[in-house]
């Protein structure tokens, strides 16, 4: 049984190809980005393999498409029982999205989003729905965390530069940043507090 004082690794990873949706054109390579970061994490990073979720769509298993409601409960299921020191990682490969803010909350005035495999195109507007707003998934994955948890989440999309609604945002004002030869890690350990 595992201390309560014991830190805790888990993650999400997201890979959607998008193959015969009606409405996105297909991805080729977000299905294996999933596979690959769950792979670094179990062979770089020390995360049990039972402690990570893959939501694939070229999975056949229901409870494992990345489905709008899929993807929701494993985010919920990501953080729940989040405590500190804990290490928790999120990861998705696929289309992003952004609407008009309709709460104000963006000085961009749009909210980014993510396109789950469900998501669909309504014909009179060409609009997407069904897809996950930057405000859901701060009110589900970095709200509920307590003091000195750690998230971190790569969002492979368009529009993902918020996409979690962080008070905080890194720029580099357009200079590449590179990460040094050798370097076993371009992870880099950054605790932001508001």
């Amino acid at each position: 049984m595992q201390g309560t004082n014991q830190l805790r690794k888990k993650a999400l990873c997201i890979g959607i190809n998008y193959l015969g949706h009606k409405g996105l054109h297909p991805l080729k390579g977000s299905v294996n980005d999933a596979h690959e970061v769950e792979k670094l994490l179990r062979d770089y990073y020390g995360y049990k393999p039972e402690n990570i979720v893959i939501l694939t769509d070229d999975n056949n298993e229901a409870a494992r498409r990345p489905t709008r409601e899929n993807i929701i409960k494993a985010m919920k299921e990501l953080v729940k029982d989040a405590k500190p020191n804990d290490y928790l990682f999120f990861h998705y490969s696929g289309h992003g999205y952004r609407i008009h803010d309709d709460n104000g909350d963006e000085s961009d005035k749009w909210d980014e989003a993510i396109n789950p495999v469900d998501c669909m195109e309504k014909q009179e507007s060409g609009q997407i729905v069904g897809y996950i707003t930057d405000d859901e998934m701060h009110d589900i994955m970095v709200k509920p965390l307590p003091a000195g948890c750690r998230l971190t989440a790569i969002i492979d999309s368009c529009c993902s530069g918020t996409a979690l609604d962080l008070p905080y945002v890194y720029s580099t004002g357009g200079e590449v940043k590179g990460v040094e030869p050798g370097n076993k890690s371009s992870f880099i350990p950054m605790i932001l507090q508001s």
